[in-house]
């Protein structure tokens, strides 16, 4: 996939900011963080496929994927459902306006060097035994018994806080005005390896869906200190623009 000229410069400046030594200010030597856990250096960036993603081509669903229905997800904002396709694959698909930007943000923060599950979005797609045979367009994403989630994380509380790919983070989910800044979206991951004893952790920044669009706030809470209940569009490139 070939980036924009705005997100090739996006890419470029926070990869060559989170590359540099992280300078501290305290007087005693920290402990040792694993940054890998968090970030790794994207030199392969030229050769990513944006288009394909940090999972590739070959567990991609398509639209001739005759998904059958397990159980409906109603939790969240967007609706959803989990299906299995004919492999056995469970997939958790995301409908509604934030199934698109999830997986551009996604792909945007994978280009950066941050870890990422594989998503994929499909306009069309048909599922059978559940609520609704043609559904939505939907962002899927594959559920993995070699890599399972076993914890959430905070933004304000983690083992990176003082680190240079952190504080990138943060910086790119403010240009993609990402607003949905809670701890249930940030997920740790367990990646099992053959040659491995034990597993390796993944922190990440998942559910990216309220992005690309205007951050607004609650008119009757305005003159409160309640900025926690900010909100925003989503999927709104005019409003993202503005």
């Amino acid at each position: 996939m070939r980036l924009s000229r705005s997100s090739a410069v996006l890419v470029a400046a926070l990869t060559v900011a989170c590359s540099r030594t992280v300078e501290r200010s305290l007087s005693a030597t920290p402990s040792p963080v694993d940054v890998s856990q968090l970030w790794v250096d994207p030199v392969d960036l030229e050769t990513r496929d944006l288009f394909a993603g940090p999972g590739g081509d070959s567990p991609a669903p398509t639209a001739e994927t005759p998904f059958v229905f397990v159980r409906e997800d109603r939790g969240g904002h967007s609706p959803g459902f989990d299906v299995r396709s004919p492999d056995g694959t469970l997939w958790s698909v995301k409908i509604g306006p934030e199934a698109q930007t999830e997986v551009a943000s996604s792909r945007l923060l994978w280009a950066l060097g941050y870890h990422q599950p594989p998503t994929y979005y499909l306009a069309s797609w048909t599922m059978t035994g559940g609520p609704a045979s043609v559904p939505a367009g939907g962002r899927f994403r594959p559920e993995s018994s070699d890599r399972p989630v076993t914890d959430e994380w905070s933004w304000y509380r983690n083992d990176f806080l003082d680190t240079r790919p952190f504080k990138g983070l943060v910086v790119a989910n403010l240009l993609l005005n990402n607003w949905d800044w809670k701890t249930s979206n940030n997920k740790v991951y367990e990646v099992h390896r053959a040659a491995a004893s034990e597993p390796r952790r993944l922190y990440v920044v998942r559910d990216l869906g309220a992005s690309f669009g205007k951050t607004s706030f609650p008119k009757l809470l305005g003159w409160t200190s309640m900025r926690g209940f900010g909100q925003g569009s989503r999927n709104d490139l005019e409003g993202f623009e503005a």
